[in-house]
């Protein structure tokens, strides 16, 4: 929800001149990011600079063969290259600068506001009323994702 893009791989949008589908790879990209989160693999490291602070994705030495997959699928998708020790720098944007950064497009406030409240299942006879606007998502979407968010009964 408070992501749009990473590395150029887009989220779905339900917001007015921006609306679209995910990008294809997006879904599974997120669910390889929690695999590897869940298995120890990786990790965030964040450093103080003087008044800057980074932060590092760091990718652990040892992995399953799942793990592995894993790995392999989030560096194909997002373009970036690491080995078993490797880590990449994280930063906000649409793309990243080089080959070791993820660039992550976060959404406002606002934007997040928008998309939930574009996401609502509401009666269909407050729609027909004027009570309410349709949902940008459907009950039936082959995706469980892209349902609504919030269901008024």
């Amino acid at each position: 929800m408070t992501t749009r893009a990473i590395n150029g791989v887009y989220n779905r949008s339900s917001i007015g001149g921006r609306a679209r589908e995910a990008d294809p790879n997006f879904y599974p990209l997120l669910d390889a990011l929690r695999r590897l989160q869940l298995s120890g693999g990786v990790s965030l490291r964040l450093e103080k600079h003087g008044n800057d602070q980074t932060a590092t994705l760091v990718f652990a030495g040892e992995r399953s063969a799942e793990v592995e997959r894993d790995f392999r699928f989030v560096q194909q998708t997002l373009g970036v290259k690491g080995g078993p020790n490797d880590e990449l720098n994280l930063t906000f944007g649409a793309r990243p600068r080089n080959e070791k950064e993820i660039a992550v497009l976060s959404r406002s406030m606002l934007g997040i506001l928008l998309e939930v409240a574009n996401g609502i299942d509401v009666p269909a006879s407050h729609v027909a009323e004027g009570r309410a606007a349709e949902s940008a998502r459907t009950s039936g979407a082959a995706n469980p994702r892209d349902r609504p968010l919030i269901r008024i009964e």
